[in-house]
């Protein structure tokens, strides 16, 4: 099956520079918001610029440097809001130490729903593969929308996430990594919660955590 191609606006947000995604197909003026992590007026005024409205925000997972700006999003858009299965606490009582390090930090909306188990979306030329890739936290998940890898803070360009927080796990985080995204095509694009984009294939020659 053809599917279009995405297109995707990367805004990055609040001193931790992460990279909150808008992204749609070249088709559809409706677009899903992922990791919208601070900064929510900039967020919405790049979603106005492009002439979007906003179906879901989508939350890689829980850390507050990448859902502080849910609230206003989804206040201003009446999205749904989704994050991993086993972040809820994250959610519910987001770390303190972060979240003074954000001065754009909202706390996320108490209405939200989890993706617990590998789900499959489809509207207006996107098809999005929810997967699930805990490690980094336990609800942490990637996105792979019309065959692009949207990887939170699980795989980054020649790194990985860290694992020294609460709820973390190395082994986990590396196993998932290797048997859940670089089993997709070298060619398919992974864009991480921080840092530049990259491949499958140029992860697995050169990023010494997979080795």
């Amino acid at each position: 099956m053809t599917v279009d191609p995405c297109k995707i606006t990367t805004v990055p947000v609040t001193s931790f520079s992460t990279n909150c995604y808008i992204v749609r197909s070249e088709r559809s003026k409706t677009c899903v918001v992922i990791d919208p992590g601070g900064d929510g007026n900039r967020i919405l005024s790049k979603v106005n610029e492009l002439g979007l409205t906003v179906k879901y925000v989508f939350c890689t997972h829980g850390h507050p440097d990448h859902t502080g700006g849910v609230d206003d999003v989804c206040r201003e858009t009446g999205a749904e809001f989704f994050i991993g299965g086993g972040d809820e606490n994250l959610i519910e009582k987001p770390p303190q130490f972060i979240v003074d390090l954000l001065p754009s930090f909202k706390n996320p909306p108490k209405k939200y729903k989890t993706f617990s188990d590998d789900v499959q979306i489809s509207f207006e030329g996107l098809n999005i593969s929810v997967i699930k890739t805990p490690g980094h936290t336990p609800g942490s998940l990637s996105y792979l929308i019309n065959g692009s890898i949207f990887s939170g803070d699980t795989l980054f360009r020649e790194s990985v996430g860290r694992t020294d927080l609460a709820g973390g796990d190395f082994d986990l985080e590396i196993s998932n990594i290797k048997s859940r995204i670089l089993v997709h095509s070298d060619k398919t694009v992974i864009y991480p919660g921080h840092g530049l984009h990259t491949t499958v294939g140029y992860e697995k020659l050169n990023n010494p955590f997979l080795k």
